[in-house]
């Protein structure tokens, strides 16, 4: 193999998620190598179904607005990310409130690529959503699903109930959805344990959808800019990015009143919330956004394009 194919192979096969997770609520006792080292492991233990003959020579990206059927709201935004912008791949919240009328949309849409975002935690105080199954040990104290992964973690979970629910997750979307082409993971909750990534792997190779790639390079970070600045991050991201296959993580809605009325914490918190999101939506569909895309010969792909045919 030679040396640029080489470093691409190892790039998007090996190299662990770490950006990813970390951001998403691991457990705070573990050390960073550790995690390093599950996280490799993790992708030793993937299913093989990475299309690995990306041109080495071109800059391809996956632009993902995850939490489809989350909310009216977003399910608007998502689709006019798509249809206006630069969105290739939406992340499917098959419990979230809107999943059906999402899933009507994604029929209007039979192009874009569709994700199941593998649920099992809510994260909002006053906007809740409760597992497919009847499944007791996944509930927080309130019934429905815990707000973070340190709640899902202490609850006393039956990995029997947790296949079970990822299962019915992923027969619903295939059922709703003509287009379902990968499994993601809300917050990574499905993957903080070796046990819990069996599941997932398995469910993987059992329906022929595959993980979304481990090692690939990811941003996440235009959540933590400012409203102010996060098109100026997209924008500076494309413009550095280097060839191979990328992935920009967002998460969109309209700044209206529905947004505003869900209450979370931080960033999440009510206001914040709907105008992180609304800024995040307008990156994606700004010109100045899509003229880089034209300029530096951008490739847009969903994660479809980036896996060997294996349904």
């Amino acid at each position: 193999m030679s040396g640029p194919k080489k470093a691409l192979y190892i790039m998007i096969t090996f190299i662990p998620i770490a950006a990813f997770l970390f951001g998403q609520g691991v457990a705070q006792d573990t050390t960073e190598t550790d995690r390093n080292r599950e996280f490799k492991k993790a992708a030793n233990d993937s299913p093989r179904l990475i299309n690995n003959h990306v041109d080495p020579g071109s800059i391809q990206v996956v632009m993902r607005a995850d939490d489809f059927g989350f909310s009216n709201a977003a399910n608007s935004a998502c689709i006019k990310g798509y249809r206006e912008g630069i969105i290739t791949s939406v992340e499917v919240l098959v419990p979230g409130p809107w999943f059906l009328a999402a899933a009507e949309l994604l029929k209007e849409n039979p192009k874009l690529d569709v994700g199941v975002h593998l649920t099992l935690t809510c994260e909002w105080d006053n906007y809740k959503w409760a597992p497919l199954t009847k499944a007791s040990s996944l509930l927080a104290a309130d019934g429905f699903l815990p707000v973070t992964n340190s709640d899902f973690e202490n609850l006393n979970y039956s990995l029997k109930e947790v296949e079970r629910e990822l299962r019915a997750q992923i027969e619903l979307a295939l059922k709703c959805i003509p287009q379902v082409s990968h499994l993601s993971t809300h917050m990574a909750a499905p993957t903080l344990t070796e046990k819990l990534r069996r599941i997932i792997t398995k469910l993987s190779l059992e329906y022929k959808l595959p993980l979304e790639p481990v090692g690939v390079n990811q941003y996440n970070g235009m959540w933590a800019e400012s409203v102010e600045q996060k098109e100026n991050f997209l924008a500076n991201c494309l413009n550095d990015c280097q060839p191979g296959l990328m992935v920009f993580v967002c998460h969109l809605a309209l700044d209206n009143q529905e947004t505003r009325a869900i209450k979370g914490s931080g960033q999440d918190a009510m206001v914040h919330m709907a105008l992180h999101r609304q800024a995040e939506t307008d990156a994606v569909t700004s010109e100045r956004v899509k003229q880089i895309i034209k300029n530096r010969h951008i490739k847009l792909i969903g994660y479809a394009d980036t896996y060997s045919s294996c349904r």
